[in-house]
């Protein structure tokens, strides 16, 4: 009898101690929505032709997500804003960039054996996607 009352009482308690270690659903979701978010992640406004002019000002422009303005914008005019984020991955666009390609530094480039890695598409991040473009 005593057996049993004894392995009654390591039975709740074990249960007990597993739900206290277990993690809630909630924290189960905070954790796998953090892995995924992406800290470069970035938007432009992208707007229909009848626009307001705020949003034609900083249409195309990349901003970091937490940095977007909220849609609509506050100094939107139109009666029903069409206005709309459009997604990407970060904020860096193909083909800009915005480093001097002149002057004393593109001069002295190379002159020391210095090999120019900068003409690679990828990145540094793991994330990026590493293509060759074929001209």
């Amino acid at each position: 009898m005593e057996l049993i009352i004894l392995l009654a009482v390591l039975l709740v308690l074990y249960f007990a101690f597993m739900q206290i270690l277990a993690p809630s659903p909630r924290v189960k979701a905070q954790k796998s929505t953090a892995k995924s978010r992406n800290p470069y992640h970035a938007v432009s406004i992208m707007s229909d032709k009848e626009c307001c002019n705020a949003a034609v000002e900083i249409e195309g422009k990349r901003f970091l997500s937490a940095d977007a303005p909220i849609l609509p914008l506050k100094q939107c005019s139109a009666a029903t804003c069409r206005c709309r984020y459009e997604h990407f991955e970060d904020r860096r666009v193909v083909g800009s960039d915005r480093r001097l390609d002149y002057g004393i530094t593109h001069d002295l480039y190379g002159a020391f054996g210095e090999v120019n890695r900068r003409d690679r598409p990828q990145g540094r991040r793991a994330t990026d996607k590493h293509t060759i473009e074929l001209i």
